[in-house]
């Protein structure tokens, strides 16, 4: 006979994976898509099916949801809008997971990074955000130098040009 107070473990149903791993202690996040947006996007390995929550224990992607409008984290509302300005280092982390969705090349990027600088500095944007958001601005820059046939030397060049002597998330 079984003891009444002891948990019983099983293997995961198919279609369970990481992402509902601690379902019942995660916090709930939904992607809401538009139109002409896909039916579900993958974010930080998890799979986000097009507006059904999916219960998330990753407390840092939880904080990131909450400033993107893209996501509903629980039954607080979507985030306004992706153009809307930022007034937390949170919100500052979404708001650039946005704009380098849109920027082309490399130029127009740094551009951008560097005409933020009140911006950040308003957002309390400290060392942990700089490191994170390094790891999404390194790829995309790579990414638009080679498209753009540049240089090491020649985007450090740009960086400079638009008066960024140093990348933060390099310190």
């Amino acid at each position: 006979m079984a003891e009444q107070n002891r948990q019983t473990l099983g293997l995961p149903q198919k279609g369970q994976g990481a992402q509902n791993k601690g379902a019942e202690s995660g916090t709930r996040i939904t992607y809401i898509a538009g139109q002409g947006d896909p039916a579900s996007v993958k974010w930080r390995g998890i799979e986000f099916p097009a507006n059904a929550a999916v219960s998330v224990v990753d407390e840092e992607l939880v904080n990131l949801a909450r400033g993107n409008p893209f996501f509903r984290v629980g039954d607080e509302p979507a985030a306004q809008n992706a153009n809307a300005v930022p007034t937390t280092h949170m919100e500052y982390r979404g708001y650039v997971a946005n704009w380098l969705n849109s920027v082309r090349t490399t130029e127009a990027l740094i551009l951008k990074w560097s005409s933020d600088r009140d911006l950040r500095e308003r957002c309390d944007v400290g060392s942990d955000d700089f490191e994170y958001l390094g790891t999404l601005i390194e790829p995309k820059a790579a990414s638009l130098a080679r498209q753009d046939g540049l240089s090491d030397q020649q985007v450090a060049s740009l960086w400079v040009k638009h008066g960024i002597f140093e990348l933060p998330w390099r310190r």
